[in-house]
């Protein structure tokens, strides 16, 4: 419960006024059955002076009831609303977190791209389970609205029922009250179930999403190779899963359900009786009668809240459980422009993916004003290497330092990195490069284009600045995504540049702007990496690296 007060606790002033507004419609719902049974015992006397009393005090508290109603559901949807968005964006925040990755990388749990330990692709698993989620979010803020929130409204109608109750008829009320145990015991039984079957439903809710994130976005591919009926099959085998997980839960919680309604049905048949008695011996008239049992029925809607938000909890705790890290996510702490830096050293650093080490024991000292190039085969952790640079990965073994400080993992210094698959929005030439520098003017985003030799091709485009370029860049060519994507950086001033396969689809022209920028921000004391498998994109005074097996980082010269 400690998690959903903390929830709750930011949205604490408008529960607490949907908490007032609810107690004064429940008191207003508590006149309605009295005047309504004044009204019938005066009839049944012929007395309409009491009839017309008792006729025009109901209509205004049914008038009362409507707006109390009204403004007590309109607080609610805004409180379901909030609480909802509030969980989306932890979700989104923890998914989006880059310091998140390396665990992604080693055991799939998060969003990545990387590879897992069995060399599994986890981003669709991971966008699947993404989407999952936002649907716990809304069982979540759904439990504390519909069930949470109502409960103290309902407590204290239920305190003020029971005491009315007991004026009309103790013995009525006694009968009412003996069920509780029996009605607690059931839920009791229940409960515990509930939790473990709905554990089985998100479990097989999360893969039938993957498959669709991962059938959606290999489409193209699918239909090329003619598969697209096979991954169809695929998707409607885990959807028929799903789907009878899902009518098996019901189908449980249906038979516990006829179960509850057979003791709620003998609990009222002998009410009843004993109520028929009553007016028989002439204890109690029929106008009593109706008001208590309008008043018993609000005591039992209160312990049906009780009894279904108990149920209900252990299906919100599976839904809790599975969120859990994202209800903990904090954001990192970015120090944008730490300090300029001078100085990158490592000492004795490793990082693994889970296997052999990727890196190992490596020991380095980087300069500002430096080109420093990386070679290496294929997935022998040139990337990686960058990544520790950067501060997205930490090290498992070793320290390194910025300037004379020690790197903590919640620092992001002022550097620029670009991804051998760089990301463009879905959007404007000219609303991607401002994405990274919102003040650039139309002559600063010229500029960029200019400087890496991409100015060309965007002119001539018809809509020139304003090209759209698609989810991705995929109305571009890989050449031209990778040269705007490259112009993007150069928006940014920061002391640390870090490329990774910049030039592996830069048609000739474009590439020697490249090298040309690069020499430039060399001259003005920024600090440079190159990975590269290319012999011509290394620089002239670059000193030269290459990544070994083993994980060693190995000076070729200086």
């Amino acid at each position: 419960m400690e998690r959903i007060r903390l929830l709750i606790k930011p949205h604490g002033g408008k529960v607490a006024l949907y908490v007032l507004v609810a107690v004064l419609h429940g008191g207003a719902n508590l006149l309605s059955p009295y005047f309504f049974g004044r009204i019938i015992d005066g009839a049944v006397k012929t007395s309409w002076s009491e009839v017309y009393v008792n006729v025009r005090w109901l209509i205004f508290a049914m008038i009362g009831i409507l707006v109390l109603g009204y403004i007590k559901n309109r607080l609610l949807i805004d409180v379901n609303a909030e609480l909802s968005l509030t969980l989306r964006n932890k979700i989104i925040s923890a998914g989006m977190d880059p310091s998140a990755e390396v665990f992604s990388a080693r055991s799939g749990t998060n969003i990545s791209a990387a590879q897992n330990g069995s060399g599994e692709n986890t981003q669709d698993r991971q966008q699947g389970v993404m989407y999952s989620k936002f649907q716990d979010a809304d069982v979540v803020a759904s439990f504390i609205t519909e069930t949470l929130c109502p409960l103290f409204p309902e407590m204290v109608t239920f305190v003020i029922s029971l005491v009315l109750c007991f004026q009309i008829s103790w013995r009525l009320t006694v009968l009412e009250l003996v069920f509780i145990p029996f009605n607690f015991l059931f839920v009791r039984v229940l409960g515990g179930q509930i939790e473990r079957w709905q554990q089985e439903v998100i479990g097989q809710r999360d893969l039938f999403f993957a498959d669709v994130f991962q059938g959606i976005r290999g489409v193209t591919e699918l239909s090329l190779l003619g598969a697209v009926g096979r991954m169809r099959r695929n998707m409607e085998q885990e959807n028929h899963k799903l789907v009878d997980v899902t009518r098996t839960l019901e189908k449980k919680n249906l038979k516990w359900s006829q179960g509850y309604s057979l003791l709620l049905g003998a609990e009222q048949i002998l009410v009843l009786i004993l109520s028929c008695m009553g007016i028989i011996l002439g204890r109690l008239t029929i106008g009593r009668y109706y008001t208590f049992n309008n008043y018993s029925s609000q005591m039992s809607s209160f312990f049906q809240t009780v009894m279904s938000g108990i149920l209900q909890y252990h299906s919100v705790m599976a839904s809790l459980n599975h969120i859990e890290e994202e209800l903990k996510h904090r954001e990192p702490v970015e120090v944008v422009s730490f300090e300029k830096v001078k100085k990158l050293k490592g000492q004795e650093l490793s990082f693994s993916y889970g296997r052999e080490d990727v890196i190992s024991n490596v020991d380095f000292e980087f300069s500002a004003g430096e080109i420093y190039t990386i070679s290496g085969a294929n997935g022998i952790g040139k990337s990686t290497l960058l990544k520790l640079l950067s501060n997205v990965y930490a090290p498992e073994q070793g320290q390194m330092w910025l300037n004379q400080h020690l790197m903590r993992p919640d620092v992001r210094y002022d550097l620029v990195y670009f991804s051998p698959d760089p990301f463009l929005l879905n959007g404007t030439i000219a609303e991607n490069l401002r994405f990274v520098c919102p003040e650039a003017t139309e002559g600063d985003i010229k500029r960029a284009l200019h400087k890496i030799g991409a100015d060309e091709f965007v002119e001539a485009f018809p809509e020139r600045y304003e090209t759209h370029v698609g989810e991705g860049g995929t109305k571009l060519s890989k050449g031209q995504l990778q040269a705007i994507a490259l112009a993007r950086l150069f928006l940014i001033d920061g002391s640390v540049f870090l490329f990774d396969e910049a030039t592996s689809h830069l048609d000739e022209y474009v590439r020697e702007n490249f090298m040309k920028t690069i020499l430039e921000l060399k001259e003005k004391g920024k600090m440079i990496f190159l990975v590269t498998h290319r012999q011509e994109d290394i620089p002239e005074g670059a000193i030269s690296y290459e990544m070994t097996e083993g994980g060693k980082l190995v000076c070729l010269h200086h």
